[in-house]
């Protein structure tokens, strides 16, 4: 089942914050979105989208973020790492932001 989010809760999580670990930068969800969609132009042929930026967890910062900020449910493991165990709805939501941009 797809959920959908509203305009606002869109535009909120576009502009939501976060470490991103492989890139060492902080990011928005919208300018990581960007340099993503960049990087995909750039790289055309040679573009791994199992490892854009390095290792092949490049979005689970992204997704811990948005649990930790309430727009998902989904469960952290107690690691430094603060890695996912479970999530609900990432997909839709990332669907939601890129439809947004």
């Amino acid at each position: 089942m797809t959920k959908t989010y509203n305009a606002e809760t869109v535009e909120r999580a576009l502009a939501l914050s976060f470490y991103h670990r492989d890139l060492d930068e902080d990011f928005t969800v919208r300018g990581f979105l960007q340099k993503l969609l960049h990087t995909l132009f750039e790289q055309y042929d040679g573009f791994s989208g199992k490892r854009p930026f390095g290792s092949s967890g490049w979005d689970s910062d992204m997704e811990v973020a948005f649990v930790k900020a309430g727009f998902i449910e989904g469960t952290l493991t107690d690691d430094e790492y603060e890695d996912l165990e479970t999530s609900e709805g990432y997909e839709d939501l990332i669907h939601a932001c890129i439809d947004a941009l």
